[in-house]
C-alpha cells in the first residue's frame, strides 16, 4: 500500500481539471500485472522482468540467508557501481557500515585499501561493461595485490550482474566469493527488488522474507481490491493532470538531503518521464527553503515534517515516512515504479531505456581537455532552469561554488539543477539533453594526483569532451567553463536579470 496526501490547492485543481486518464491507467495497470504471461498486450516486454521479481526473490531466500551468514565477520561492506547500482543498494538498506563508490569521492584509493582484511566489496554492473565500474574494480585489484603479495582479494569479492555478462564470465573466472545473476529484462533503476537490492538489504538486518511477502499482496490487492487500485490510480492521474497545467519543476523532499528516496526518484524521473524534450525538472528541496517558483510541485518523502504541510496552499504530495524497516517500505518502492512506467506510458514514452546517456558512452574518444567554450548563449529570457554539472574532486571548492551559486540564481528566480561527474552522467544525464530552454554549466576543475592513481581522470575528461559534443549536437545553450571563473560568467550571462 502506498500512503500520500494531496494538499488543498492539489485536490481543486483535480476537480476543476476535465482532463482524465483514470481509464487508461486501468488498462494499463491490468496490462502490466500480467507480465511474464501470455496475455500480456503491452511494448517493451524486453524491460518489465522487474514486474515478477518479487515471487523469483522469493524463491532466492535460502540462497540468500545463507550468503548473509558468511558476512557477519566483515566490519566493512563496500559498493562499488555507477547510477543505479549503488543508489538501488542504498535506498533498500540501512547499515552505517556500507561505504559506496561511484567515482564521485575523493580518497577513493583510502577507501579501498582501509582494513581491507575485514572489507567485502561489491562489484555491481548490469551490463558488467560500466568503464568507471571496470576501472576501480581493476584498481582495488591492483592496489591490494600490491599491498600483500599473494593475497586472495577475490575471496571478499561479490559481483552482482546479468547472467553472461562481462562481469559475471570476469568474477566465474577469478573465483569471487559469489556471483549473483538478476533477472535479464531489468534496467538499473527498476532493480529495487533484485539481488541488487535485496542482498544490501538482507546484510543490514531487514526481513526480505516478509518485505517480499508485502509486495506479493499488494500486487493482489492492485488487482483485486478496488480501494487499492482507486488509490494508485487517483495519485497517477493526478500527476498526470498536474503536468497538463504546465507544471515544469518537481522538487523531491526530504528531511535528510541525501535521502536514497529522493535520489533515486530523482533519477527515475530524469531518466524515465523527463526525456526528449519534455520540461519536467526534477530537483533536490531544501527542507526549509521557502523559495517557490513558478510551476512547482513539491513531492514531499515525509508526513511528519513541521513544513510545507500538505494544507498549505501549494502543490504538494506528501508521501508517509518510509523506511527500509517499515512494514509497507518494499510495496512503496514497487508503487513507485508502477507510477513512473503509467506515467510513461501516457506520455508514450519507454521508461525503461537512456539513448542519450548511451550515446555518451558511444563519444569517450578524446582524452584533451578542450577549449573553453559558449554555444547559443544569445537568447535567455525562456531558460526555464540552469544545470551547474561539476566535474570536479575538489570538495571545498565545489561547495564553495554552489552555495554561490545556490545564492545568485534564487536572487533572480530561476531554479538550478545541480550535480557532480562521472555519477550524474548515469543517473540524471538523459535529463539535460534536447532541452533548447534550458542553460547548463559544464565547470572544470582540475583533477587530484589521488584520482589520477585511479585513472579517473582521463575518464572524466572524456566525458566532458563527450558532453561538449552532444549538447553542440543538440544545438543546446552551453557552457565549458573554469570553476575560478563560474560566477563570473554566470552573473554576465544573467546580467539583464540584475
Amino acid at each position: 500500500m502506498i500512503n500520500y496526501i494531496l494538499s488543498e490547492k492539489l485536490q481543486k485543481t483535480i476537480v476543476s481539471s476535465n482532463i482524465s486518464k483514470s481509464d487508461e491507467i486501468s488498462t494499463f495497470i491490468d496490462e502490466i500485472l500480467q507480465a511474464g504471461n501470455s496475455k500480456y498486450k503491452l511494448d517493451h516486454s524486453e524491460y518489465i522482468d522487474w514486474i515478477k521479481s518479487p515471487e523469483f526473490m522469493l524463491n532466492q531466500i535460502e540462497g540468500i540467508n545463507h550468503f548473509v551468514t558468511k558476512t557477519k565477520n566483515y566490519k566493512r561492506f563496500i559498493f562499488i557501481g555507477m547510477g543505479a547500482s549503488t543508489i538501488i543498494p542504498k535506498l533498500m538498506s540501512s547499515n552505517s557500515n556500507f561505504i559506496f563508490l561511484d567515482g564521485s569521492e575523493t580518497n577513493i584509493k583510502e577507501t579501498l585499501i582501509k582494513d581491507y582484511e575485514n572489507s567485502l566489496v561489491f562489484i555491481i554492473s548490469k551490463t558488467g561493461k560500466t568503464l568507471e565500474t571496470k576501472t576501480m574494480m581493476n584498481q582495488y585489484i591492483q592496489l591490494i595485490s600490491d599491498l600483500k603479495k599473494g593475497y586472495k582479494y577475490q575471496e571478499n569479492m561479490v559481483a552482482i550482474t546479468d547472467h553472461g555478462s562481462e562481469l559475471y564470465e570476469f568474477a566465474i573466472e577469478n573465483n569471487f566469493m559469489e556471483v549473483f545473476s538478476n533477472l535479464k529484462n531489468t534496467s538499473g533503476r527498476f532493480s529495487p527488488i533484485s539481488f541488487s537490492g535485496l542482498i544490501p538489504a538482507a546484510i543490514s538486518g531487514i526481513d526480505i522474507k516478509k518485505l517480499l511477502e508485502n509486495i506479493i499482496k499488494f500486487k493482489k490487492d492492485l488487482e483485486h481490491n478496488k480501494d487499492t487500485r482507486k488509490k494508485i490510480i487517483i495519485l497517477i492521474d493526478t500527476i498526470h493532470k498536474v503536468l497538463t497545467e504546465n507544471i515544469n519543476i518537481f522538487r523531491l523532499i526530504s528531511k535528510n538531503k541525501n535521502d536514497p528516496k529522493i535520489i533515486w526518484g530523482q533519477q527515475m524521473i530524469s531518466e524515465s518521464l523527463a526525456k526528449n524534450k519534455n520540461f519536467i525538472i526534477p530537483i533536490l528541496g531544501e527542507y526549509n527553503n521557502s523559495t517557490k517558483f513558478t510551476g512547482n510541485l513539491d513531492i514531499i518523502f515525509d508526513n511528519k515534517m513541521s513544513q510545507p504541510k500538505a494544507s498549505e496552499n501549494t502543490n504538494n504530495i506528501v508521501f508517509e515516512d518510509v523506511s527500509p524497516n517499515s512494514k509497507y517500505y518494499g510495496s512503496f518502492v514497487y508503487s513507485i515504479m508502477i507510477i513512473i512506467s503509467a506515467l510513461s506510458y501516457i506520455e508514450n514514452k519507454n521508461p525503461y531505456t537512456q539513448p542519450n546517456v548511451e550515446k555518451t558512452k558511444n563519444y569517450l574518444i578524446d582524452t584533451k581537455l578542450p577549449s573553453y567554450t559558449f554555444n547559443r548563449i544569445n537568447n535567455i529570457s525562456n531558460i526555464k532552469y540552469a544545470s551547474f554539472l561539476f566535474f570536479t574532486k575538489n570538495k571545498n571548492l565545489l561547495s564553495k561554488n554552489i552555495n554561490e551559486i545556490k545564492a545568485f540564481m534564487n536572487s533572480i528566480n530561476i531554479p538550478i539543477f545541480i550535480d557532480i561527474a562521472p555519477g550524474y552522467l548515469h543517473t540524471t544525464g538523459e535529463l539535460h539533453k534536447n532541452k533548447s530552454d534550458a542553460i547548463h554549466f559544464l565547470v572544470h576543475e582540475e583533477f587530484s594526483e589521488k584520482i589520477n592513481e585511479l585513472n579517473l581522470n582521463d575518464i572524466l575528461v572524456k566525458q566532458i569532451n563527450a558532453e561538449i559534443k552532444i549538447f553542440s549536437e543538440n544545438k543546446s545553450k552551453f557552457v565549458y567553463a573554469n570553476s575560478n571563473k563560474l560566477m563570473h560568467i554566470t552573473k554576465d550571462i544573467f546580467k539583464g536579470k540584475l
